[in-house]
C-alpha cells in the first residue's frame, strides 16, 4: 500500500502522455477566466493538512489597491472575504494567500477573485473529509501525477490541456495533481518562472489547470538553479514564496497531506538531509508509524531507480 511518485522516467504502463526528458502524466485509479494582466501568478489552488481546507495563492502586478475580494459557493457564491498583499517587496510583492475552511466534501465549488476590477474565475472539486469515513467516503481515490516540465512549456501546455479534459470526462480526477519537481529550469531566476511555468499567454492550460485541481508539487534539482555561472539558491526562495505549503522545516521542504482517511502523501526533500538520524527521516519514519491510512505515498524528485538514461539507479536517490 505504498506508491512512490518521483521525476525523471517511468516504466510504467498508465502512461497517458510522455514529455521529453522523462517526465510523465500518470491517472491513477486507488476555468479560468483572466480579464487582464493584473494576475502575475496564480491563482494557484493547493490542499493543505487541515480537512476540508482549500488554500489559494496569487501575485498581482501594477495593482493599485492592497486588497482583493474571493468569493465562492457550490450553486451560487454564497460566501465571501477580503484578502490583503502580504507586504512583501521584490518578487513576491503583491502577493495573496487565503485559505478556505469548512467545505462541504468532495463537491464542485466555483469562486471568483476581483482585485483592481479585474475578475479570475475558477473552479474546484473541494476535498474528501480527512477526519473520518462517512456513507459518502467513496471506496477509491483518483488523482494525477507528472514531472519534469522545465523548458518545454509548449508541451507542458498540451499535457494540461490532456488532463483538463480527463478531470471534464471523470471528475474525480480532480482531486489533486502532483508534481514532482524540476518545474522550472533556472528556478532561482524570476524570468524562468514567467517564461517557463506563469507564461498565460504561451501556456493558458496550465494556468487554469493549477487553478482548478490542487497543485501539489515538490522541488527538484532545477528549483534551486541560476544561470552560468552563478552560485544556486539552496533555500530555493522563489520556490518557497510560490508554493507556500505547510513545510515542517524553514530551512526545508518536506510535509504531508491527507486526502480523506485513506491516503495520506508524504513529500520528501531529496535535497536536505534524509540520513540516520536526521530530522527528515525521523519525521517521515515517525510519520508514516503513526499514519492509519489505508495508503502512503511517498514523492520526491530523483527515483530510486530509472528505466531511462538519465541517472540510472544511483546510490544517492536511495532513502
Amino acid at each position: 500500500n505504498h506508491f512512490f511518485a518521483s521525476s525523471y522516467s517511468l516504466c510504467c504502463t498508465m502512461v497517458l502522455w510522455r514529455l521529453g526528458l522523462g517526465a510523465f502524466l500518470l491517472g491513477l485509479f486507488c476555468s479560468g477566466i483572466d480579464g487582464n494582466a493584473t494576475f502575475a501568478e496564480g491563482p494557484i489552488i493547493m490542499l493543505t493538512d487541515t480537512s476540508l481546507c482549500v488554500q489559494l495563492t496569487w501575485r498581482l502586478v501594477n495593482t493599485t489597491s492592497q486588497n482583493c475580494m474571493i468569493s465562492w459557493g457550490t450553486n451560487l457564491l454564497t460566501s465571501s472575504l477580503s484578502t490583503k498583499e502580504n507586504g512583501d517587496t521584490g518578487e513576491n510583492a503583491h502577493r495573496h494567500t487565503v485559505q478556505l475552511c469548512q467545505l462541504q466534501a468532495h463537491v464542485t465549488y466555483t469562486y471568483t477573485v476581483t482585485c483592481d476590477g479585474s475578475t479570475f474565475e475558477g473552479t474546484f472539486l473541494s476535498p474528501l473529509d480527512s477526519s473520518v469515513a462517512t456513507s459518502t467516503t467513496p471506496s477509491s481515490i483518483r488523482f494525477l501525477a507528472y514531472g519534469d516540465t522545465r523548458y518545454q512549456l509548449d508541451v507542458h501546455n498540451g499535457l494540461a490541456e490532456e488532463m483538463l479534459a480527463l478531470v471534464k470526462r471523470t471528475p474525480d480526477f480532480g482531486s489533486f495533481v502532483l508534481l514532482s519537481g524540476d518545474l522550472v529550469s533556472k528556478g532561482a531566476e524570476p524570468s524562468y518562472w514567467f517564461d517557463e511555468f506563469f507564461n498565460a499567454t504561451e501556456g493558458p492550460k496550465v494556468k487554469q489547470l493549477i487553478s482548478q485541481v490542487p497543485f501539489m508539487a515538490c522541488m527538484g534539482n532545477h528549483e534551486r538553479d541560476r544561470s552560468s555561472k552563478k552560485p544556486k539558491d539552496y533555500n530555493a526562495t522563489l520556490f518557497r514564496q510560490k508554493f507556500p505549503y505547510p513545510y515542517v522545516d524553514s530551512t526545508a521542504f518536506y510535509w504531508s497531506f491527507a486526502y480523506g482517511p485513506d491516503v495520506r502523501v508524504f513529500v520528501v526533500d531529496q535535497y536536505h538531509d534524509y540520513e540516520a538520524n536526521t530530522k527528515q527521516l525521523q519525521w517521515l519514519e515517525q510519520s508514516l508509524a503513526q499514519s492509519t491510512a489505508k495508503w502512503k505515498f511517498l514523492m520526491f524528485h530523483a527515483p530510486g531507480w530509472s528505466c531511462g538514461d538519465w541517472h540510472h539507479d544511483e546510490d544517492r536517490m536511495r532513502l
